[in-house]
């Protein structure tokens, strides 16, 4: 749909869930818009009122008249496209929310191009993989759309009549495309795509200049500690998760510009902003330092955190000579940077000198001191013997520390426990663990997004990837682990589908392709589909607007219509018809038993993500005595 304002045509999307409410007659209408399913290529108009709908139609005019006729049984037709609203500026706006680009028409003599996309385009330069345009013409004395876009490799114009692909042509330049559909000879192939057009090449200009003027960058100078815009972009990539939201953080950068001085000492700086007695976490501390970097400070501390933890920032542009001049300070002794533990070993051994020896010559440590240390850090530090002569012999515990909580741990099993994550194998064993070895369903680092998600307090990424090393836990190893029907119906077939398609396929490109697209539906097969099915915790299904997805259907308890088919699950049927029509009727029966063993694996799929769900549903139920 275009509207016209002043002399330039913009398009107006027509998007789907748009819902509007009409009234005629005195009764209210509700139009909906939603996927056609004879045609992906073009919207469906729903429209209902009392309790009658019309069903999916191609017109918004036909779902209006339709329904209208049967409330009120009479002939009267209704336009429906001016009853959308969409000539009114406020529902151009409100549709127009969101969308960066607007496709344009560039008009070519007697033909009319519809620039629909314009690529990727970068900052220094632009590809133009991803670009598309159409036009309408006549192909075999038939009103055809000539959609042009280019891929990796190549420029390809497909033709399309009645939503049904005709013909496609592929070729390294536009020229030589246009060449070879035998259409519109008298004009040239660059010229048809108008990829070179000046309003095209307008368009791409204002892109990029929008994309450099969103681009912020990832540093700054001391310059910038007032831009607004830089400094809160900094926020977001580096503090924004980590700190409280309560922390004045601006007021850290605001502080250190009013003091004469570029040096600051961290903690003491921190100070100012936090309390007294707030203890800093390491993560926290972490993030500011990344932070600081990124403003322009430069750590300038001269000893590790072995001899004390006060770190001394500056924000000089050449932090070398205040470098120099902290280094000479504690070089002189003149930083009060003492480190506690020293103090403390230099208190103790002032003490053990003091002390008097004993009858046997000897001197002892107090007991309620000592324990306090083990004996590694006693002996470094105060260089005295254990165990020595006169001395009762000491039997030194075994000591077995675990470095994570109870708590993490338990977190970590109960979601590994999960069938939704993982597949147990039905007869293998881990050798170390002696567990039963459990595939994982996703990539861990997929399973790390969502573990941080449900436990955002749990153990941190490097605990939790450790903990899937070397255990039970596997992930693309040989697959024989799991069960029967999962190897039989589920990756033998598509095996023996790409070894069928290899050896009677010779074209390189539609082999290719044909294997691409069943590697496609065997990853979708395998992992989508189990996401898209809908279980409640409670273990009951819901009604799901796609029929391919709604369990309900599956047990015949639906009682809502379906408005839409997921693709993906139908290649199931449209990938076999079209080897069907491809391969020689030799392979047809082979071909037929592959699909039904595909069809049963997809049942034996839905079935699984049905009982897993009810397996922790009643897990719920459990008390705490199980």
């Amino acid at each position: 749909i275009f509207s016209k304002e002043t002399t330039q045509y913009y398009p107006i999307p027509l998007r789907l869930g748009l819902e509007v409410m009409i009234q005629l007659n005195n009764n209210l209408f509700i139009i909906r818009i939603v996927r056609n399913v004879h045609s992906s290529l073009q919207p469906g108009y729903i429209c209902e009122g009392k309790r009658q709908s019309s069903g999916i139609n191609t017109s918004a005019s036909a779902a209006i008249t339709s329904v209208y006729q049967s409330i009120f049984d009479s002939k009267t037709k209704y336009a429906g496209l001016s009853y959308l609203g969409l000539d009114q500026p406020e529902t151009a706006q409100k549709l127009l929310e969101g969308i960066t680009f607007h496709p344009f028409i560039v008009e070519l003599e007697n033909i009319t191009v519809f620039v629909s996309c314009l690529g990727k385009i970068t900052i220094s330069n632009t590809n133009k993989i991803g670009y598309a345009a159409s036009l309408f013409h006549k192909y075999r004395r038939i009103q055809s759309v000539f959609y042009q876009h280019i891929n990796k490799d190549f420029f390809v114009i497909t033709i399309y009549q009645n939503s049904q692909i005709v013909a496609e042509y592929k070729d390294t330049s536009p020229n030589a495309i246009w060449n070879k559909t035998g259409i519109l000879t008298s004009i040239l192939g660059d010229t048809l795509f108008v990829i070179n057009h000046s309003m095209t090449l307008d368009k791409i200009d204002q892109a990029r200049q929008k994309l450099y003027s969103c681009q912020l960058p990832n540093q700054c100078m001391l310059t910038d500690w007032n831009n607004e815009i830089i400094m809160e972009h900094l926020y977001e990539l580096y503090l924004k998760r980590n700190i409280r939201r309560s922390v004045e953080w601006r007021q850290i950068f605001q502080n250190w510009i009013q003091q004469k001085s570029n040096i600051i000492e961290l903690y003491t700086h921190f100070g100012k902003v936090y309390d007294s007695n707030y203890v800093f976490q390491e993560r926290e501390l972490h993030a500011w330092c990344m932070m600081l970097r990124a403003a322009g400070y430069t750590n300038i501390t001269p000893y590790n955190k072995d001899v004390s933890y006060n770190e001394f920032w500056t924000n000089a542009p050449d932090p070398e000579k205040n470098r120099e001049i902290i280094a000479k300070l504690y070089a002189e002794g003149l930083l009060s940077v003492t480190s506690p533990a020293g103090a403390l070993w230099d208190c103790f051994r002032s003490s053990y000198n003091a002390n008097s020896k004993g009858i046997d010559g000897k001197t002892r440590i107090l007991s309620i001191i000592a324990e306090k240390f083990t004996y590694k850090e006693i002996i470094e530090q105060l260089e005295v013997i254990i165990n020595g002569p006169g001395c009762p012999a000491l039997e030194k515990p075994i000591i077995v520390r675990s470095k994570m909580s109870e708590v993490k741990e338990k977190e970590f099993q109960l979601f590994f426990a999960d069938k939704t994550n993982v597949n147990m194998s039905s007869y293998k064993i881990d050798a170390k663990t002696q567990l039963p070895v459990l595939y994982l369903k996703d990539q861990k680092s997929a399973f790390w997004e969502k573990f941080s998600a449900t436990y955002p307090n749990g153990m941190k990424h490097t605990s939790f990837m450790f903990h899937l090393q070397n255990s039970c836990y596997k992930y693309r190893e040989n697959l024989g682990g799991l069960c029967i029907t999962c190897n039989d119906y589920g990756y033998q077939p598509f095996e023996n589908l790409i070894e069928l398609v290899t050896i009677n396929f010779s074209n390189k490109i539609q082999r290719d392709q044909l294997i691409h697209e069943l590697e496609w539906l065997r990853c979708h097969l395998k992992r989508d589909y189990e996401r898209e099915l809908f279980v409640n915790e409670n273990g009951m299904a819901d009604h799901v607007d796609c029929i391919n997805h709604c369990l309900l259907f599956v047990f015949r308890e639906c009682m809502h219509q379906h408005f839409s088919r997921c693709q993906e699950c139908d290649k199931i049927f449209t990938l076999f018809k079209d080897l069907t029509d491809r391969l020689d009727a030799i392979h047809h029966p082979k071909l037929l038993e592959y699909q039904e063993q595909l069809i049963c694996y997809l049942a034996h799929q839905t079935h699984k993500a049905y009982l897993n769900v009810q397996f922790n549903s009643i897990l719920r139920k459990l008390d705490s005595y199980s």
